[in-house]
């Protein structure tokens, strides 16, 4: 049974104004590409000839619900360029470890990828926003506000400007739930344990349980979890059985922050060299795939929950309530105070928070 924080319609619910969001506002979205990077911009695409484009994601498979927009993006455009288009996709972090993701755009290794800003909070300080728990609690949100609110502002274009990179989308992610290898009582137990945490703006969570947080790259999750150098992680139940997380982490606390949101990206030389028909093309696809994605997600949610109890797995609500008043108003003023404390000098983090409250109230 689902948990009460657990409930599709509150996490990933559409409504009429949602959907025409998606489909009027992300059309015209401009890019602001201005310079061109190191990178090579993929191969062919001139004169006819088929252009391939390498893409990686560390994610453990295309097959998690984390990775529908892109590849539903990638399918579109295959498709609709007569094969013309063609992209190369890696995952597990098989072409470029995770650590050396974004070094590995400027040497041409790649160039397009998925990546979560909070994995790299000090490179890109600004776009962690996407993470800030309760300020996107919805995906259709992020999907629709989140995309929109990349690819317009200015602070968040210079970040990917500076990686030589230019955003294009975002994937919402399932909300995360933190999986324990042992069933806990009450959230007291947790004192003393160590739990993985996914960013910089979680780690906050795992010290309010009285637990010590530790940063593990999502191929490590499984063996930690298994030999027990972490006794837990804040990770989305939904994709905890094809991840391999399910045998180790049986049960699962809502700790209701919402996702770990990731941004699809391009190399600024690669998107420069694409002909303005080919870029139609592209923004085009954008749309159609996070109206497909946002359905999908929704979709997914109860079959992974049922997935993960069919294995084994046990929610405990009761702890998810209590998380929900006892811990999170608190962590929910922490985590921003030190977000806005991190920003560099001269980005109004209030501002920007303002903006983006705007951007989903609108929707």
């Amino acid at each position: 049974m689902l948990s009460p924080h657990l409930s599709p319609s509150s996490r990933t619910g559409f409504g009429p104004r949602t959907a025409r969001r998606l489909a009027v506002l992300l059309v015209p979205v401009a890019l602001a590409i201005t310079a061109c990077g190191g990178n090579s911009g993929g191969s062919g695409g001139a004169g006819g000839d088929t252009l391939t484009i390498t893409y990686v994601d560390f994610g453990p498979s295309p097959d998690r619900l984390g990775a529908v927009a892109p590849e539903r993006f990638m399918d579109l455009v295959e498709e609709r360029s007569d094969g013309k288009i063609k992209f190369e996709r890696t995952y597990g972090g098989t072409l470029v470890p995770e650590k050396d993701q974004l070094q590995g755009l400027k040497s041409g290794v790649y160039q397009m990828g998925y990546y979560i800003p909070t994995r790299s909070a000090a490179t890109l300080p600004v776009s962690t926003i996407l993470d800030l728990p309760f300020l996107l609690p919805n995906a259709s949100d992020v999907f629709s506000v989140g995309t929109e609110f990349i690819t317009t502002e200015p602070s968040i274009q210079q970040e990917w400007e500076s990686l030589d990179a230019t955003p294009f989308f975002v994937q919402a992610n399932p909300p995360v739930q933190l999986l324990l290898r042992e069933k806990p009582s009450r959230l007291s137990d947790l004192g003393g344990l160590t739990l993985r945490s996914p960013g910089a703006s979680y780690d906050p969570v795992v010290t309010a349980l009285g637990a010590t947080p530790v940063n593990l790259s999502v191929a490590d999750i499984p063996t930690a979890l298994s030999r027990g150098t972490i006794d837990g992680t804040i990770y989305a139940i939904y994709s905890a059985t094809e991840a391999g997380l399910a045998e180790s982490a049986k049960s699962a606390i809502d700790i209701d922050l919402g996702g770990v949101n990731g941004v699809i990206y391009f190399a600024k030389s690669t998107y420069d060299s694409l002909s303005s028909e080919q870029r139609d093309l592209f923004e085009q696809a954008r749309t159609d795939a996070l109206e497909y994605s946002a359905s999908r997600l929704e979709q997914g949610i109860e079959e992974a929950v049922a997935t993960y109890e069919g294995a084994g797995g046990e929610l405990l609500p009761d702890l998810g309530e209590e998380f929900a008043h006892s811990i999170a108003p608190d962590v929910q003023q922490q985590i921003s105070q030190e977000w806005l404390a991190a920003l560099p000098s001269g980005v109004d983090g209030k501002a920007l928070i303002d903006k983006l409250k705007s951007l989903t109230r609108a929707s």
